[in-house]
């Protein structure tokens, strides 16, 4: 998958000079946290985050009233408070989406613009990374039972697995397997598309497989 197939297209912006209230107000309005500034020409020049406002606009609380503090920061622009496009990270639309999230993760960023060579096209954010996480786990599954095994380092169990679990011909919604210490077998996850799985379970146990938890579910 791909963070053009993920990412939101054209997201909020802002122009070079817009205020710093501008950019308060769209960020209440539209619920957002990341407003991407652009030029007339949608070149990517820099970005702006609900943590560069509210520290600024703390910054200026501290000896100002009320009527100067809205007067100070309406003459503000996004220009002096932004994090310009040099410094930003940036994705590209044939990003996988993997890359991204790592790039996300790494540097405790919230949201990557999108960019086109310049331009930019879009923007994905750690709701879309999140959503998109809740759906590839098979989250949003009508019915669904998450089996955890525990299994010696051995090739081929997953393939053996798979083939029990498509004897009962029931779905196998997502698999994981989740990083344990060394030395200590296999962590497996596997989600099937069924709240009856007790066939399955006794052909997996007889099987010799190790099952050590069973959670039967759907979606909330």
């Amino acid at each position: 998958m791909y963070v053009r197939q993920v990412m939101t297209e054209y997201p909020e912006t802002l122009k070079i000079d817009a205020s710093f209230l501008d950019a308060l107000t769209i960020m209440r309005d539209k619920k957002i946290r990341h407003l991407p500034v652009v030029d007339d020409n949608d070149r990517l020049l820099g970005m702006v985050t609900d943590r560069d406002l509210l520290k600024q606009g703390a910054a200026e609380s501290t000896v100002l009233s009320v009527r100067e503090l809205i007067t100070v920061l309406s003459r503000k622009k996004v220009k002096d408070l932004m994090l310009k496009s040099e410094k930003l990270f940036l994705a590209e639309p044939d990003m996988i989406i993997e890359r991204a999230a790592k790039m996300m993760y790494e540097n405790r960023i919230g949201a990557l613009p999108v960019v086109d060579g310049e331009k930019l096209v879009g923007i994905i954010a750690t709701n879309d990374i999140l959503e998109l996480f809740v759906e590839a786990m098979g989250f949003k599954t009508d019915v669904w039972t998450r089996i955890t095994f525990d299994l010696p380092d051995t090739p081929g169990q997953l393939l053996d697995i798979a083939q029990i679990i498509k004897k009962s011909s029931v779905n196998i919604v997502s698999v994981i397997t989740p990083k344990i210490e060394q030395g200590k077998g296999t962590m497996l996850i596997v989600r099937i598309q069924t709240d009856q799985p007790d066939g399955i379970l006794a052909n997996l146990k007889e099987a010799g497989y190790k099952i050590d938890s069973v959670i039967i579910g759907g979606s909330e």
